[in-house]
């Protein structure tokens, strides 16, 4: 059976566990990058009638169900989401808006000291990890979110995730101030 770049490229995503980048498409393929474009835009054309689309996350490619055949998915497949308590979301929010963080910048944030199976648990989902140490007495570790961060909240960059968090702050901020005008 004769391969094309389309089946080539359809079958690498289709396998593939984590989304590939243009590059490792490339490299598995051999394929001109006019011509590994081509199939990419050839095969998102193509998976649009089966529900699925390609789609472009932190600069790596993947397929995935379209969000209007989502609620079939999720109602076949139900992942529970990690239950994360409110010193694993508040460090999470914290690291992922301050990054590169150190564990006593977090504690100053917020309030109280950080049990260490705080920060071991976010590293158990993938979404934090260790990023060199600062040049202080001590050399603390410093902390940032990782690419499975972005990918479990389809975000395609920092600078997006940053984004969400800005309006976040804003609206809490917001509620807060009209919480207090009504006191």
């Amino acid at each position: 059976m004769n391969t094309t770049p389309l089946s080539q490229i359809s079958a690498i995503l289709f396998a593939a566990e984590t989304p590939l980048s243009f590059e490792q498409l490339q490299q598995a393929t051999d394929l001109e990058t006019d011509k590994l474009r081509a199939a990419l835009t050839q095969l998102d054309q193509q998976l649009a009638p089966l529900g699925l689309m390609l789609v472009q996350v932190a600069e790596k490619w993947r397929i995935q169900v379209r969000a209007d055949h989502a609620q079939w998915v999720q109602r076949a497949l139900a992942p529970k989401a990690p239950k994360l308590s409110r010193a694993q979301l508040e460090t999470l929010a914290i690291i992922a808006h301050k990054q590169p963080v150190t564990r006593a910048e977090i504690e100053q944030i917020r309030g109280v000291s950080v049990a260490s199976g705080v920060l071991q648990a976010l590293q158990q989902h993938g979404w934090i990890r260790t990023h060199g140490h600062k040049a202080v007495p001590g050399r603390p570790a410093l902390w940032v979110t990782t690419p499975t961060l972005l990918e479990d909240l389809g975000l395609q960059s920092k600078a997006q995730l940053q984004q969400q968090l800005d309006k976040i702050i804003h609206q809490a901020q917001q509620a807060f101030h009209e919480q207090q005008t009504q006191q």
